[in-house]
C-alpha cells in the first residue's frame, strides 16, 4: 500500500509546530499497528517512508515456497508469480499490503496516534519555552473565562491560565485586556494549561 501523506504532514507541522520528523513516526507506528490486527498470518510489517514520493509504504517479506508451511514469512510460486511473473522458488518477494486492507479502522487508529504524537511534542516544546522563564512577569491577552472564574490568557500563541484565587481582590477584567502576570508553575504534561501564572504572588507584588 502506498499512501501520499506528504502534504498533511506539511500541513500539520506547519500548523502545529511541530518537527515533521516526529509527524512521520507517529504515522508509521500506527499504520504497522493497524495492519497487524488486518492480516491473520501474523506477517511482520514494514513501514517504509519515501520522501521523494511523498509516501509511506507498507509492505511484508516473504520466501517463495513449493510447499508453504508458515504463511508469516512463505508465499507459494502460483501466488507469488501474480506478484512478480520473473520469480523463482526459493527467491524472496517484497508484496505491498492493499489499501482496503488497512480500512477505516486503520484511518482512525493513524489519527489517534498522530493526535497523541502532535500533543506530546506540543507539550514538550511548551515546557521547553517556558520552564526557564519560571518566576518571570509576562504579557498576554485574555482569551476567555472558565466556569470557576479562571482565565486563559495568551502568551506568545500558548494558552496559559490565571485562577480565580491568583487575582488580586476586586480586580476586573473583560476579554481582549492586555494582563500582565508571573509564571509561577510550568507543567510537563497536563490535559489543560501547562502554564501557570499568577498576579497575587510576591513575586508579583
Amino acid at each position: 500500500m502506498k499512501v501520499n501523506v506528504w502534504n498533511t504532514i506539511l500541513q500539520l507541522s506547519k500548523e502545529r509546530g511541530v518537527e515533521t520528523k516526529v509527524i512521520v513516526n507517529a504515522i508509521e507506528e500506527s499504520l504497522k499497528v493497524a495492519s497487524t490486527k488486518y492480516f491473520t498470518h501474523n506477517e511482520k510489517i514494514n513501514i517504509s517512508f519515501l520522501p521523494e514520493k511523498g509516501e509511506l509504504r507498507v509492505y511484508t517479506n516473504k520466501k517463495i515456497s513449493e510447499n508453504p508451511e508458515n504463511l508469516a514469512t512463505e508465499i507459494s510460486l502460483e501466488d507469488a508469480k501474480e506478484i512478480n511473473g520473473s520469480k523463482k522458488i526459493g527467491n524472496n518477494i517484497e508484496i505491498d499490503l492493499p489499501s482496503e486492507m488497512l480500512g477505516r479502522i486503520a484511518a482512525q487508529a493513524a489519527k489517534k496516534v498522530i493526535f497523541q504524537k502532535v500533543r506530546d511534542a506540543e507539550q514538550e516544546k511548551v515546557y521547553r519555552i517556558f520552564a526557564p522563564q519560571l518566576g518571570q512577569i509576562v504579557t498576554g491577552v485574555l482569551r476567555r473565562f472558565e466556569q470557576n472564574e479562571n482565565m486563559i490568557l495568551e502568551v506568545n500563541k500558548t494558552e496559559v491560565l490565571l485562577p480565580c484565587r491568583e487575582k488580586l481582590m476586586d480586580e476586573e477584567f473583560k476579554r481582549g485586556d492586555r494582563v500582565k502576570a508571573v509564571i509561577i508553575q510550568v507543567l510537563k504534561e497536563n490535559k489543560g494549561p501547562q502554564v501557570i501564572v499568577s498576579r497575587a504572588d510576591a513575586r508579583f507584588l
